[in-house]
Formats: structure tokens, C-alpha cells, sequence
């Protein structure tokens, strides 16, 4: 055997034998197309959030490329709003354009804060995708 078996049981929950039945042979053809749903589970937990991706944005680019001031002010916003909004939580790959203007939307009352929390997410995103940061507990970090 190569590694560990993952086992999925889905015969603890009264009522669900059919639906479990047809998860159960969707698995089966999945497994049998070469597949490993399991596998996939596990990376995709793996994967790193928004959270991930701001704090690691703070630590090598704010932190090495802000005066003290600007980056004090850049780590209040990401501690402060975006570490603490449910777009936080979010895996990086999932977040879309809408998730970033529901989260400027929320920041309604304070549009200058809204915008420059948006321009955060932006900056670390792109960062993110040319490679120039890895978020913390990613594959390249």
C-alpha cells in the first residue's frame, strides 16, 4: 500500500441511504476515472486563506517596502477590517471581485478606509500571483 486509505462513511445519518448511494457511486467512478476525491479534500484544506495572504503580504512587502508610518497604518487595516470580515477565512483561490466590492460595500460609512482596504487586497493579490509573496502555509511559502 502506498499511503493511508481515506475513508468517507456516509451511513451515519438516518435517511440519506439513497443519496448516499449515489455519492457512493460518483466516488467509485471518480476513483475508477483515476481520480482521488480524498486527496483533493485534503489540498484543498491545505490551501491558504485571505488571512494568510494579507499576513504574509505584511511581512515581505509592507514591512520591507513602507516608511514605519504608512506600514503601521496598511497592518491596522489588514488586522483591524479584512483579518476580522468573513472574506478572511475565504481560501485565496475563491476569492472573486464580488467578495472584495461586498467587503467595500460593508465600509460604506468610511469610503476612503473602503478604498484603501481594496487596494490591499488588490496589491496582495497581484504580489501573490507574479510569485513575489507566497501566503503562509501555501507550497512555495
Amino acid at each position: 500500500m502506498v499511503g493511508p486509505v481515506a475513508a468517507h462513511r456516509l451511513d451515519q445519518v438516518a435517511g440519506l441511504e439513497p443519496h448516499a448511494r449515489e455519492i457512493a457511486r460518483r466516488w467509485a467512478a471518480e476513483v475508477a476515472a483515476g481520480r482521488d476525491p480524498a486527496g483533493e479534500k485534503q489540498d484543498r484544506r491545505a490551501m491558504p486563506t485571505v488571512a494568510n495572504l494579507m499576513r504574509s503580504y505584511l511581512d515581505s512587502h509592507v514591512k520591507l517596502r513602507n516608511k514605519p508610518s504608512t506600514g503601521a497604518y496598511v497592518r491596522d487595516l489588514v488586522e483591524r477590517i479584512i483579518c476580522a470580515d468573513p472574506i478572511a477565512k475565504l481560501k485565496v483561490a475563491d476569492v472573486v471581485a464580488a467578495d472584495v466590492a461586498r467587503l467595500q460595500a460593508r465600509l460604506s460609512e468610511t469610503p476612503t478606509t473602503a478604498n484603501r482596504v481594496r487596494s490591499a487586497l488588490f496589491t496582495a493579490f497581484g504580489l501573490a500571483e507574479h510569485g513575489a509573496i507566497a501566503p503562509r502555509g501555501s507550497e512555495i511559502s
